[in-house]
């Protein structure tokens, strides 16, 4: 009937990319839980990926050939955005190059917090559970997982 046609034009009409990023639908969920409810992960994302957006944009200004994933990969992103680090150590265990976190963790942990009191979101900050799983990461041949954008004998 028509009510079937009207639903096939509602989802097409979405644009393109609408959907969060390009993982399988439940990928994030099923992997780790958000601390904060979808909506705002979603938001923080988009955040996240405007900061890194800029900084890179900033680098370009300076003559460095830098695009915003030798900063940030969207993996990386979207783990931030999960996690939430509030404080330069806990962004310490959200796997990113140790140049990145010394360049970038402060102006990126300021912004998540303003979003955090901005949004009255601090119940969920002090809620999550706290982590000790350092030891089960697995690290990428070659030690450090370095960016070879970057690798840290330069930084």
């Amino acid at each position: 009937g028509p009510s079937l046609a009207g639903a096939g034009a509602v989802a097409q009409s979405l644009p393109a990319g609408a959907a969060a990023p390009s993982l399988p639908a439940g990928a994030v969920a099923s992997k780790q839980k958000t601390v904060l409810q979808q909506k705002h992960t979603d938001v923080l994302l988009a955040r996240i990926k405007k900061l890194v957006s800029m900084w890179a944009e900033e680098e370009q200004m300076k003559g460095n050939n830098v695009f915003y994933w030798n900063i940030m990969s969207s993996a990386q992103m979207l783990n931030v955005a999960v996690e939430v680090p509030t404080t330069l150590e806990e962004l310490a265990d959200c796997e990113l190059p140790q140049n990145v976190q010394n360049q970038y963790g402060e102006p990126l942990v300021k912004s998540l917090n303003a979003y955090i009191e901005k949004e009255n979101l601090q119940k969920y900050i002090d809620n999550r559970p706290k982590k000790k799983r350092k030891a089960a990461v697995a690290r990428l041949p070659g030690g450090r997982g370095e960016d070879p954008l970057f690798p840290s004998r330069f930084i």
